[in-house]
């Protein structure tokens, strides 16, 4: 997830708007909250509404796929290891 954290400062694409709203997310977890880790992870919290934008859901969902894209697009494999990426899901 570093990959997509690394977008907000940089974008002004829907990309970047979802790469801002993981980091306002992951800045108001809860004590104890882990931020999340995977791919399928964001999704899951977009999917319940845990991660949010002045956009809505669907923008944000179409945003992570197209971000899901790029970074296989621009990262080779032994990076996305580097990262803490698993492949397979990475494929999801």
């Amino acid at each position: 997830m570093a990959w997509l954290r690394t977008q907000a400062p940089e974008r002004v694409d829907d990309i970047g708007k979802l790469s801002r709203a993981l980091l306002d997310h992951e800045d108001n977890l809860a004590e104890g909250e882990v931020p999340p880790d995977s791919w399928v992870k964001v999704a899951s919290r977009i999917a319940r509404g845990v991660i949010h934008g002045a956009f809505g859901k669907d923008k944000l969902r179409r945003a992570l796929d197209d971000a899901l894209a790029e970074f296989r697009a621009c990262t080779l494999p032994h990076e996305a290891k580097e990262q803490g990426v698993a492949l397979q899901e990475a494929a999801e």
